[in-house]
Protein backbone atom coordinates (compact mmCIF):
# COMPACT_ATOMS: atom_id res chain seq x y z
CA UNK A 1 0.00 0.00 0.00
CA UNK A 2 1.24 3.40 -1.05
CA UNK A 3 2.45 6.35 1.89
CA UNK A 4 -0.61 8.69 -0.41
CA UNK A 5 -3.10 5.67 0.46
CA UNK A 6 -2.20 4.80 4.14
CA UNK A 7 -2.22 8.71 4.47
CA UNK A 8 -6.18 8.89 2.95
CA UNK A 9 -6.97 5.77 5.25
CA UNK A 10 -5.63 7.44 8.56
CA UNK A 11 -7.12 10.68 7.55
CA UNK A 12 -10.63 8.79 7.00
CA UNK A 13 -10.42 6.81 10.49
CA UNK A 14 -9.17 10.09 12.37
CA UNK A 15 -12.55 11.65 11.05
CA UNK A 16 -14.85 8.76 11.85
CA UNK A 17 -13.11 8.89 15.76
CA UNK A 18 -13.21 12.59 15.98
CA UNK A 19 -16.78 12.01 14.57
CA UNK A 20 -17.60 9.60 17.65
CA UNK A 21 -15.85 10.86 20.00
CA UNK A 22 -18.04 14.17 19.61
CA UNK A 23 -21.14 12.07 19.74
CA UNK A 24 -20.03 10.33 22.84
CA UNK A 25 -19.36 14.03 24.13
CA UNK A 26 -22.72 15.54 23.13
CA UNK A 27 -24.14 13.25 25.54
CA UNK A 28 -22.63 13.89 28.40
CA UNK A 29 -24.52 16.09 30.59
CA UNK A 30 -23.42 19.22 31.89
CA UNK A 31 -23.22 19.20 35.64
CA UNK A 32 -24.64 22.73 36.96
CA UNK A 33 -21.88 24.52 39.33
CA UNK A 34 -22.96 26.65 42.40
CA UNK A 35 -20.33 28.48 43.54
CA UNK A 36 -21.98 30.71 45.87
CA UNK A 37 -20.78 34.31 44.76
CA UNK A 38 -23.54 35.04 42.17
CA UNK A 39 -26.51 34.16 41.38
CA UNK A 40 -28.57 32.89 38.33
CA UNK A 41 -29.59 35.97 37.03
CA UNK A 42 -26.15 37.26 37.47
CA UNK A 43 -26.64 39.30 40.61
CA UNK A 44 -23.74 39.15 43.49
CA UNK A 45 -24.56 37.54 46.63
CA UNK A 46 -24.38 39.78 49.58
CA UNK A 47 -22.61 39.10 52.70
CA UNK A 48 -26.33 39.32 54.64
CA UNK A 49 -28.22 36.72 52.17
CA UNK A 50 -28.77 33.46 53.08
CA UNK A 51 -29.42 30.73 50.23
CA UNK A 52 -32.84 28.96 50.43
CA UNK A 53 -34.13 29.21 47.05
CA UNK A 54 -31.83 31.52 45.04
CA UNK A 55 -30.77 28.72 43.05
CA UNK A 56 -34.39 27.07 41.86
CA UNK A 57 -34.08 28.21 38.30
CA UNK A 58 -31.12 25.69 37.88
CA UNK A 59 -32.70 22.78 39.95
CA UNK A 60 -31.49 23.23 44.00
CA UNK A 61 -32.75 24.77 46.73
CA UNK A 62 -31.18 25.30 50.41
CA UNK A 63 -32.24 25.32 53.89
CA UNK A 64 -29.71 24.74 57.09
CA UNK A 65 -32.13 21.88 58.32
CA UNK A 66 -34.11 24.67 59.63
CA UNK A 67 -36.37 27.92 58.71
CA UNK A 68 -33.56 29.57 57.06
CA UNK A 69 -30.35 28.50 55.05
CA UNK A 70 -26.67 28.58 55.37
CA UNK A 71 -24.92 31.69 54.47
CA UNK A 72 -22.06 32.79 52.99
CA UNK A 73 -18.57 32.68 54.26
CA UNK A 74 -16.54 35.66 52.52
CA UNK A 75 -12.82 34.30 53.94
CA UNK A 76 -9.35 33.02 52.36
CA UNK A 77 -10.48 29.72 52.78
CA UNK A 78 -13.18 29.83 49.94
CA UNK A 79 -11.80 27.06 47.46
CA UNK A 80 -13.56 29.97 44.21
CA UNK A 81 -13.39 32.93 46.34
CA UNK A 82 -14.70 35.26 47.33
CA UNK A 83 -17.66 32.82 49.12
CA UNK A 84 -18.47 29.15 50.00
CA UNK A 85 -21.89 28.30 51.96
CA UNK A 86 -21.73 27.65 55.59
CA UNK A 87 -24.22 26.23 58.49
CA UNK A 88 -24.04 23.32 61.29
CA UNK A 89 -26.08 21.35 59.03
CA UNK A 90 -26.74 22.08 54.88
CA UNK A 91 -29.41 20.13 53.29
CA UNK A 92 -30.20 20.59 49.28
CA UNK A 93 -33.11 19.71 47.39
CA UNK A 94 -33.14 18.87 44.05
CA UNK A 95 -36.37 20.75 42.22
CA UNK A 96 -37.39 21.29 38.71
CA UNK A 97 -35.45 24.30 37.27
CA UNK A 98 -39.31 25.37 35.52
CA UNK A 99 -41.63 24.48 38.20
CA UNK A 100 -39.49 24.42 41.46
CA UNK A 101 -41.49 20.87 41.68
CA UNK A 102 -39.27 18.48 44.01
CA UNK A 103 -37.50 16.10 41.26
CA UNK A 104 -34.22 14.15 41.27
CA UNK A 105 -31.17 13.26 40.02
CA UNK A 106 -27.95 11.19 39.22
CA UNK A 107 -25.10 13.04 40.56
CA UNK A 108 -24.29 15.34 43.09
CA UNK A 109 -21.70 16.76 45.02
CA UNK A 110 -19.72 19.44 46.86
CA UNK A 111 -16.21 20.46 47.49
CA UNK A 112 -15.67 21.88 50.97
CA UNK A 113 -13.41 24.98 52.19
CA UNK A 114 -9.82 25.04 51.47
CA UNK A 115 -9.30 25.91 55.53
CA UNK A 116 -8.68 22.02 56.98
CA UNK A 117 -7.27 20.20 59.68
CA UNK A 118 -7.60 16.30 60.22
CA UNK A 119 -10.87 15.67 61.78
CA UNK A 120 -12.64 17.82 60.24
CA UNK A 121 -14.83 17.54 56.92
CA UNK A 122 -18.26 17.09 56.01
CA UNK A 123 -20.34 14.36 56.26
CA UNK A 124 -22.47 13.12 53.16
CA UNK A 125 -25.73 11.88 52.90
CA UNK A 126 -27.91 11.11 49.87
CA UNK A 127 -31.74 10.98 50.03
CA UNK A 128 -34.14 9.23 47.84
CA UNK A 129 -37.90 10.72 47.29
CA UNK A 130 -39.21 8.73 49.89
CA UNK A 131 -36.64 9.46 52.56
CA UNK A 132 -34.48 5.98 52.48
CA UNK A 133 -30.88 6.86 52.71
CA UNK A 134 -29.11 6.10 49.13
CA UNK A 135 -25.40 6.15 50.65
CA UNK A 136 -23.00 8.05 53.26
CA UNK A 137 -19.39 9.16 52.81
CA UNK A 138 -17.30 11.80 54.38
CA UNK A 139 -15.35 14.24 52.61
CA UNK A 140 -12.06 15.09 54.21
CA UNK A 141 -9.44 17.21 52.58
CA UNK A 142 -8.71 21.38 51.98
CA UNK A 143 -11.09 22.10 48.44
CA UNK A 144 -11.91 18.36 48.78
CA UNK A 145 -14.73 17.26 46.52
CA UNK A 146 -16.98 14.32 46.95
CA UNK A 147 -19.78 13.19 44.94
CA UNK A 148 -22.39 10.64 44.95
CA UNK A 149 -23.51 9.05 41.57
CA UNK A 150 -25.87 6.55 40.34
CA UNK A 151 -26.73 4.99 37.32
CA UNK A 152 -30.37 6.33 36.91
CA UNK A 153 -31.86 9.37 38.35
CA UNK A 154 -32.94 8.91 42.30
CA UNK A 155 -30.76 11.77 44.72
CA UNK A 156 -33.67 13.82 45.39
CA UNK A 157 -31.77 15.42 48.56
CA UNK A 158 -28.48 16.05 50.02
CA UNK A 159 -27.86 16.38 54.05
CA UNK A 160 -24.40 17.93 54.94
CA UNK A 161 -23.17 17.81 58.45
CA UNK A 162 -20.15 20.59 58.73
CA UNK A 163 -17.68 19.82 60.95
CA UNK A 164 -15.96 22.99 60.70
CA UNK A 165 -15.76 23.06 56.98
CA UNK A 166 -17.99 25.10 54.60
CA UNK A 167 -19.47 23.67 50.81
CA UNK A 168 -18.78 25.26 47.61
CA UNK A 169 -18.79 24.83 43.88
CA UNK A 170 -21.95 21.93 44.92
CA UNK A 171 -22.26 20.26 42.00
CA UNK A 172 -25.06 18.49 40.02
CA UNK A 173 -26.15 16.89 37.12
CA UNK A 174 -29.65 18.85 36.25
CA UNK A 175 -32.65 17.28 37.38
CA UNK A 176 -35.15 15.17 35.81
CA UNK A 177 -38.02 17.20 35.43
CA UNK A 178 -41.68 16.45 36.31
CA UNK A 179 -44.25 16.09 33.05
CA UNK A 180 -45.67 19.46 32.80
CA UNK A 181 -49.69 18.69 31.99
CA UNK A 182 -49.81 15.76 33.72
CA UNK A 183 -52.76 16.58 35.95
CA UNK A 184 -53.48 13.46 37.22
CA UNK A 185 -50.20 12.21 37.79
CA UNK A 186 -49.98 9.13 35.88
CA UNK A 187 -47.20 9.88 33.87
CA UNK A 188 -49.13 11.00 30.83
CA UNK A 189 -50.47 14.09 29.35
CA UNK A 190 -54.06 12.60 28.02
CA UNK A 191 -57.82 13.96 27.86
CA UNK A 192 -57.85 12.87 31.43
CA UNK A 193 -55.75 15.76 33.03
CA UNK A 194 -57.92 18.33 30.51
CA UNK A 195 -60.65 19.02 33.01
CA UNK A 196 -57.95 19.38 36.15
CA UNK A 197 -55.86 21.52 34.22
CA UNK A 198 -59.29 23.33 33.64
CA UNK A 199 -59.86 23.76 37.26
CA UNK A 200 -56.34 24.75 38.52
CA UNK A 201 -56.84 27.39 36.22
CA UNK A 202 -60.36 28.41 37.81
CA UNK A 203 -59.94 27.46 40.94
CA UNK A 204 -56.50 26.55 42.53
CA UNK A 205 -57.83 25.55 45.86
CA UNK A 206 -60.20 23.15 44.32
CA UNK A 207 -57.89 21.32 42.19
CA UNK A 208 -55.31 21.11 45.58
CA UNK A 209 -58.16 19.41 47.61
CA UNK A 210 -59.10 17.24 44.71
CA UNK A 211 -55.70 15.98 43.94
CA UNK A 212 -53.62 16.11 47.32
CA UNK A 213 -50.86 14.20 46.20
CA UNK A 214 -50.46 16.28 42.18
CA UNK A 215 -49.10 19.39 42.66
CA UNK A 216 -50.88 22.29 41.20
CA UNK A 217 -47.55 23.66 39.31
CA UNK A 218 -47.61 20.86 36.65
CA UNK A 219 -49.81 23.50 34.88
CA UNK A 220 -47.03 26.11 34.90
CA UNK A 221 -46.74 25.18 30.84
CA UNK A 222 -44.42 28.58 30.30
CA UNK A 223 -42.07 28.21 33.09
CA UNK A 224 -43.07 31.63 34.54
CA UNK A 225 -43.80 30.05 38.39
CA UNK A 226 -47.41 31.01 37.42
CA UNK A 227 -50.65 29.08 36.56
CA UNK A 228 -53.32 31.07 34.17
CA UNK A 229 -54.24 31.50 30.64
CA UNK A 230 -50.69 32.25 29.39
CA UNK A 231 -50.19 28.52 30.06
CA UNK A 232 -53.26 26.99 27.67
CA UNK A 233 -51.36 26.51 24.31
CA UNK A 234 -48.12 25.10 25.81
CA UNK A 235 -50.98 22.44 27.82
CA UNK A 236 -52.81 21.94 24.21
CA UNK A 237 -49.02 21.20 22.78
CA UNK A 238 -48.64 18.69 25.13
CA UNK A 239 -52.25 16.87 24.81
CA UNK A 240 -51.45 16.80 21.05
CA UNK A 241 -48.04 15.99 21.33
CA UNK A 242 -47.06 12.44 20.04
CA UNK A 243 -46.81 9.15 22.57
Amino acid sequence: MSRTIVSEVQLVTITLLNSLAATALAGIPTPVVVNFDTYPDGSTVQPSDRFTTQYSTVGVEFTDGGATGPAPSGNACSYSPPNHAYANVIVAYFVDPCTGIPSITDYAGTRQDFCWVSGEGIDMYAYDADGNLLDNQFNAGGGNFLAFSFAQPIIARLEMTCILQGIDDFTFNAPVPVLKGDMICDAEVDLLDVDPFVLALIDPSAYTSANPNCDIRRADMNCDRAINGLDIQGFVDALLAPP
